[in-house]
């Protein structure tokens, strides 16, 4: 953490790296994506800053500055119940091998938390998401989210890898 001028601490950004390294803020990036064309030397120097300032790359700023997320959204009926448990690691695993991060809402299996839920998940951006919605409120979430949200999908039980259409 860097001390600011007020009593809080900030998190350390990419300039203060490339402050403390007496490098661009490009040469940063590059360090931090581990791209080729930066010397050994100023690789060793932007690490070393890193490490002595505590960074760690703003994942949401990225994504902003890209114009997409890596988030999945999934929206689940009861996290205690095992079957939504196993989906639930299923799906992160899965994310994760793709380079996305699950981001789960447990409604234990209120329709208006359902509805809540796809909601966040359409603040908050994500790159997809799947329900497993009751019939009472399928009707309503497809509303939703045929205006705002691509790829939404409704899991079933007893479907195992069978594919669900677009909805």
């Amino acid at each position: 953490m860097i001390e600011s001028t007020s009593t809080e601490r900030r998190h350390p950004t990419i300039l203060d790296v490339a402050s403390h390294a007496g490098v661009s803020k490009s040469t940063v990036s590059n360090v931090v994506r581990g791209l080729p064309g930066v010397s050994e030397s100023t690789r060793r120097r932007v690490r070393t800053a890193i490490d002595q300032l505590g960074y760690r790359p703003n994942v949401l700023a990225r994504q902003l500055v890209q114009r997409r997320t890596s988030i999945l959204g999934v929206v689940v009926g009861d996290l205690a119940n095992p079957f939504f448990a196993e989906m639930a690691k299923s799906v992160e695993r899965h994310a994760a091998s793709r380079g996305y991060t699950a981001m789960f809402c447990n409604t234990e299996g209120e329709s208006e938390s359902e509805l809540a839920g796809v909601e966040t998940l359409l603040q908050h951006r994500v790159a997809g998401s799947s329900s497993s919605r009751s019939q009472a409120t399928r009707a309503r979430g497809r509303r939703c989210c045929s205006t705002r949200c691509r790829g939404v999908r409704q899991l079933r039980r007893g479907l195992g890898r069978r594919r669900v259409g677009r909805r």
